[in-house]
């Protein structure tokens, strides 16, 4: 049994470092002692997580770096207090990459205005309830702001709460 711990722990430390050289590309991806990996297999996709609300995701095949749609290699998700409050997108260096097919946007910010009926909406959702799934966007609980790669404003829009959920169950891809 200790061997097998012992095997399964030297495979983590090996994992940890052959994707620490693409985490420390994103400068803006805080890595702390208590980061963790996870490798999801049927997407050959990697998150890390941090001790300060922030995930990091990136697609990684047979231990190489590849990118999603438009070049896009990282995803940064950062939460505050349980809600998703940005998700910005980087290049294969960790610089902000914008999708060019939506007007270059590399950066969404979310600002949860009523989150009391926004916590009310996740719960139905949740539930199932499919009257939950229709659109909100003009009770105007969460206003999504969006940036392009030099961070510069591109517009902002209200969200229905079920836009909002799929982002922050990091649905989103680009």
């Amino acid at each position: 049994m200790a061997a097998i711990l012992s095997i399964s722990t030297a495979f983590a430390q090996q994992k940890n470092k052959q994707y620490a050289k693409y985490i420390s590309r994103v400068a803006a991806f805080k890595q702390d002692v208590g980061h963790k990996l996870d490798l999801v297999d049927e997407t050959n996709e990697v998150i890390a997580k941090n001790g300060q609300g922030q995930v990091l995701r990136f697609k990684s095949n047979a231990g190489v770096l590849s990118v999603y749609h438009c070049d896009v290699a990282f995803q940064l998700f950062d939460f505050e207090g349980g809600h998703l409050k940005k998700i910005s997108t980087f290049d294969v260096n960790g610089k902000p990459k914008g999708v060019s097919e939506f007007f270059n946007v590399a950066t969404y910010e979310f600002t949860v205005l009523r989150k009391d009926s926004v916590a009310k909406r996740f719960a139905e959702i949740t539930a199932g309830d499919i009257t939950a799934r229709t659109g909100d966007e003009e009770e105007k609980n969460v206003l999504l702001k969006v940036y392009d790669d030099r961070n510069r404003f591109i517009r902002q829009d209200y969200i229905s709460t079920l836009d909002y959920w799929d982002y922050q169950k990091m649905i989103f891809r680009p």
